[in-house]
């Protein structure tokens, strides 16, 4: 079953991409915008400090039938007791963040088999799913915002994958329009 989502990835992005270097995607228009964006000092990233409100409003909007991590903490859980465990994260995220590192407990993952279709009996018909604790998910979901309000106004308009509100359909509508 290992060997199966260990290889799955083989061969995407074409014949040579394990040969790619760093410079041959330093002329990429994207990159050249971030470039140019970041050449001021005033514009370098940099976590800032969390509030509790903001802890606790990603506890309110964490998935609740999502299942638990290995800490076996059901998101459930965290979201009934958010007021009352908000203070304490708020804490713990601060101080991770302070210190420039991740607690490496919060990433710690088990594939589990998820079965797709067809034949049980083959291992392709299944894909992996790696089942991660819900703490870390919050701590994420509230680094993620960050960066994201942090880089959005800075990544060209032309580009649309992984970004909010853009899509297949945003970048066929903008080909059309112009």
């Amino acid at each position: 079953m290992v060997e199966c989502f260990s290889t799955m990835a083989s061969g995407i992005g074409g014949d040579n991409v394990e040969s790619l270097i760093e410079s041959d995607s330093k002329e990429h228009s994207s990159l050249k915008s971030i470039s140019t964006m970041m050449i001021a000092p005033k514009n370098s990233f940099c976590f800032r400090p969390v509030s509790y409100h903001e802890v606790k409003d990603a506890m309110d909007k964490i998935e609740a039938r999502k299942a638990a991590g290995h800490d076996g903490i059901l998101p459930r859980m965290l979201k009934l007791m958010a007021e009352e465990l908000a203070p304490s994260l708020t804490t713990i995220f601060n101080s991770s963040m302070k210190q420039g590192e991740w607690i490496t407990a919060w990433k710690r993952g088990e594939w589990i088999p998820v079965f797709k279709n067809d034949d049980r009996r083959e291992v392709r018909n299944y894909r992996p799913v790696t089942v991660l604790t819900a703490v870390g998910k919050i701590y994420e979901n509230i680094l993620s915002k960050q960066i994201t309000e942090y880089m959005e106004p800075k990544l060209s308009h032309c580009l649309s994958a992984y970004r909010k509100n853009n899509g297949c359909e945003s970048t066929i509508l903008r080909l059309v329009e112009n």
